[in-house]
């Protein structure tokens, strides 16, 4: 079974799972013990904040911003090492799969980026606690939830690009400054663009604005590029102002649920791809 052969018995995600520890290895161990200690702090210090004096949108931003400056470097060099080591070649001759080397490498990845969105968790609930109190409603821990899966969608989508990148350029550089480039393209530089465009053109910013009902906001092509937009669709799960009232407005339908399985689709499309480029490459079973 395909799974079973990428997850379970799969010598390349153990590798890569592992590698962390033996880089550790390496540093002094009063060295990783202090630096625990003042990671620690600094997490018991973010905790006490959240609780006392917490915002949901904070919690959610630091989020979005550790996703996008955190998931390129940790994946960039990751199968362009292997080129630049001159490994390739003695990895190709085991009896390892193109799913085995592709699915090993991208659930690595992902295993980290869950580990560190999961410290997360109990920053975020403690500050929804503290700003809804006895307030909070179901509508509010559903939009957050959503808000949740948008973010892990797009590192999901960002980790299978970048992994597409540096296994086609083969340079670990080449591969960060295109991740990072594309993020600040498909993040700021596009939706800007595309709004100027609508105003000029369309002559009304009204067709921004997705409708409530009906799906046509999926499919508009005056507001697309920026309905799918992570941060638009975190902008209007999570108000600036917080509050009962802006938490149970009314969304459009499936908004966020339908942009995070977009962006699923698209990571598996890239990661799709990805594998038959390498066993069109190495003539190897997917």
């Amino acid at each position: 079974m395909k799974l079973r052969e990428w997850i379970v018995d799969n010598p390349v995600l153990r590798y890569h799972l592992l590698e962390g520890m033996r880089l550790r290895a390496r540093y002094p161990r009063w060295l990783l013990l202090t630096v625990g200690l003042l990671i620690l702090s600094l997490y018991l210090w973010a905790f006490k904040v959240a609780a006392t004096d917490g915002s949901v949108l904070v919690v959610i931003g630091l989020q979005m911003v550790t996703v996008c400056l955190v998931t390129v470097p940790m994946t960039h060099a990751i199968m362009s090492v292997e080129f630049e080591k001159a490994t390739w070649e003695a990895l190709v001759l085991t009896k390892l799969t193109a799913g085995q080397i592709v699915m090993g490498k991208f659930l690595s990845r992902i295993a980290l980026m869950m580990l560190v969105l999961g410290l997360f968790q109990p920053l975020l609930w403690a500050a929804t606690i503290d700003e809804f109190g006895k307030a909070l409603v179901w509508s509010a821990i559903a939009n957050i939830a959503k808000a949740e899966i948008v973010i892990i969608a797009w590192a999901l989508l960002l980790i299978a690009a970048t992994l597409y990148f540096s296994y086609r350029w083969r340079r670990g550089l080449a591969a960060a400054v295109a991740a990072f480039g594309g993020q600040v393209f498909a993040l700021f530089i596009l939706p800007g663009i595309w709004a100027m465009f609508v105003g000029i053109f369309a002559g009304s910013s009204s067709r921004m604005e997705p409708g409530h009902e009906t799906l046509t906001w999926m499919f508009d092509p005056l507001s697309i590029v920026v309905n799918y937009s992570p941060i638009m669709t975190l902008g209007k799960l999570i108000p600036e102002l917080g509050g009962i009232q802006q938490m149970n407005e009314k969304f459009p339908f499936l908004w966020g649920t339908w942009q995070a399985t977009v962006y699923l689709l698209v990571a598996f499309t890239i990661t799709n791809y990805l594998m038959r480029s390498v066993a069109r490459a190495t003539r190897k079973p997917v």
